[in-house]
């Protein structure tokens, strides 16, 4: 089985992610991809198809401020699931999931943005309707059946971003998104001390 860890990144990358690609990275197993890009979605998509052209079994997409370790990857692995996410909050400071139990979208007039609905569960494995793809495992065998439907998998659309578009194309041609709330990741932030806003 070979997997390719795939990294969009806009150039710099914090130590501890760093120290994270060197736990997960095992030759001949776990080959690393890392593209500059500062459109996201243009680099998960280009990575997404070197997958597939490659014959890679997996992508698991990392973003270049996640901390993960080898044994989140075999967890993941464990569900031998198409798509499957670990847990991580965003990197504003309000704790909230970056997973969606729902995405509410307006089909008639007037249009408005979709809205997505928090997962709140902080633990055990179940499906939602999206992710984000922090730490996102995906079979190679998945984004080749979607490529047959679709001509971009991530390209953002109807107010989605990259991540839940993919999520909600892949739902559309019949790929389910697990995440596994055990797998704790950290989100790599910032701070700004003081008086000022």
């Amino acid at each position: 089985m070979q997997i390719l860890l795939a990294m969009p990144t806009t150039g710099n990358i914090p130590i501890q992610t760093v120290s994270s690609i060197l736990s997960t990275v095992e030759k001949g197993k776990v080959n690393l991809l890392m593209m500059e890009n500062s459109l996201v979605y243009d680099a998960r998509e280009k990575m997404a198809r070197e997958a597939v052209e490659q014959g890679y079994d997996y992508i698991l997409f990392a973003d270049s401020d996640m901390i993960f370790d080898s044994e989140d990857l075999k967890k993941l692995l464990a569900h031998n699931v198409g798509i499957c996410s670990g847990l991580y909050v965003k990197r504003n400071g309000s704790g909230e999931n970056v997973a969606y139990s729902k995405i509410i979208t307006r089909r008639r007039f007037p249009w408005r943005e979709p809205k997505l609905i928090v997962d709140t569960s902080t633990s055990g494995f179940g499906r939602v309707a999206a992710c984000g793809f922090g730490f996102c495992l995906i079979k190679c065998s998945v984004i080749k059946t979607m490529l047959k439907y679709y001509k971009s998998l991530f390209e953002p659309y109807k107010g989605l971003g990259e991540d839940a578009a993919f999520c909600h194309r892949a739902r559309q041609v019949g790929f389910y998104t697990f995440i596994d709330r055990d797998v704790k990741l950290g989100h790599i932030g910032r701070q700004v001390y003081g008086d000022r806003d």
